[in-house]
């Protein structure tokens, strides 16, 4: 992927007022595939109940924390082809500054896990292999907790990680072939897993505060690798998936139609959903709310030059009337048509902040909902009038 710098100053950044809804519906699906494999694997290991469920949490929780941390280490780069580094570096710092946020959330997650071992009933006879995968787990959460906005840190966390995906591996299926098969799979679930978490829970948001075009440069560049990641991932489940399948091939077809035998075509029917919605999302322009992460040739072209990004007035925290107060005294301040972001949880704000731009004479541009409950927001775009 090329662009001028001649025809990149002609293009401007258009972001969408929706939220793309393919991938979360992957994020889903992968995770519903998880527990389908996961039960199945549990149920045949001797584990049954909740513990199945403690079992599942575990493998996921590292999974997400996996495929995460290989986004921030490797398709994260310091320069990006076509970009200015400058840009670079600013998105590069908001994306990790979010990341090691929703870190911290990944690490509690994490210390719930190092339960998981000990739900896996088959580890009875093996208390070094559980104690192991607990400590690493708890290694990985204070990893997680301490912040991967350091490489160091995010390095140590990726190989509790690997840890993790080594000893569940070996406790699932031991040494050998099956081993490495089992490994693989699972690691494949993670790349994928958590890639999906950082794309939905990272680029997209901040993808919006950086509508520029070096950054839309960047951001086409780190989904483009995880896309190949993805395209080595999905087969790579695929084929491990039905080499550990094998040995039920033999069974009548009544066990594949009743539990747990069910669970294997269901699994299999929601890697077949997971392959349309691979193939579909860049069809459908769905990777990001940000026009031309997907294609660059999606950008618009306009002769003039590109818009200010909204100054940003951030009241979440703040009671509506003093908000106002903080928008008011905000919108003094930026140039004549020039718009400004508001960003309020108050229930009342957009009848309010409609109220007070028509007072004012500002024009509300947009309204939308963002956030995931119970922190959801409002926000605003208000432009002042060119005088």
């Amino acid at each position: 992927m090329t662009v001028s710098v001649s025809r990149a100053t002609q293009l401007r950044v258009v972001v969408r007022e929706e939220t793309p809804i393919l991938p979360r519906i992957a994020f889903v699906l992968i995770s519903v595939a998880s527990i389908a494999g996961a039960v199945f694997t549990g149920t045949d290991l001797g584990v049954h109940g909740a513990f199945l469920i403690v079992r599942w949490f575990a493998l996921w929780v590292t999974a997400l924390a996996g495929g995460f941390l290989a986004w921030r280490l490797f398709y994260l780069r310091a320069t990006e082809a076509d970009a200015q580094p400058d840009a670079v570096s600013r998105y590069n710092t908001a994306a990790i500054s979010r990341a090691a946020w929703l870190g911290r959330f990944l690490a509690i997650g994490t210390v719930l896990g190092s339960a998981g071992p000990w739900a896996a009933t088959y580890l009875a006879d093996r208390p070094a292999l559980r104690v192991a995968l607990s400590v690493d787990a708890l290694l990985l959460a204070i990893a997680l907790t301490v912040g991967i906005a350091r490489r160091s840190v995010a390095f140590a966390a990726a190989a509790a990680c690997a840890g993790q995906l080594v000893g569940w591996a070996y406790a699932d299926a031991g040494l050998g072939v099956d081993g490495v098969v089992r490994l693989a799979h699972l690691t494949a679930f993670t790349l994928w897993l958590g890639g999906a978490l950082w794309n939905i829970a990272v680029a997209m948001p901040v993808g919006r505060q950086h509508a520029t075009m070096d950054a839309v440069i960047v951001q086409a560049h780190q989904l483009d690798r995880f896309r190949w990641v993805v395209r080595v991932a999905l087969p790579t489940i695929i084929g491990t998936g039905l080499v550990m399948a094998g040995a039920y091939r033999t069974l009548p077809m009544s066990w594949w139609s009743r539990y747990p035998g069910v669970l294997i075509p269901i699994k299999v029917a929601i890697i077949v959903a997971l392959v349309v919605v691979f193939i579909t999302c860049p069809l459908f322009r769905q990777c990001s709310p940000v026009k031309g992460v997907c294609a660059i040739e999606d950008l618009s072209e306009s002769a003039e030059p590109q818009p200010a990004a909204p100054r940003l007035v951030d009241n979440r925290r703040v009671p509506c009337a003093i908000g106002l107060i903080r928008a008011d005294e905000a919108m003094r301040t930026v140039p004549p048509g020039a718009a400004l972001e508001i960003r309020s949880r108050d229930v009342y704000a957009p009848i309010e902040i409609r109220l007070w731009a028509e007072r004012h004479g500002y024009r509300m541009e947009s309204l939308r909902r963002a956030g995931i409950w119970p922190r959801r927001y409002h926000v605003f775009i208000v432009r002042r009038p060119e005088e």
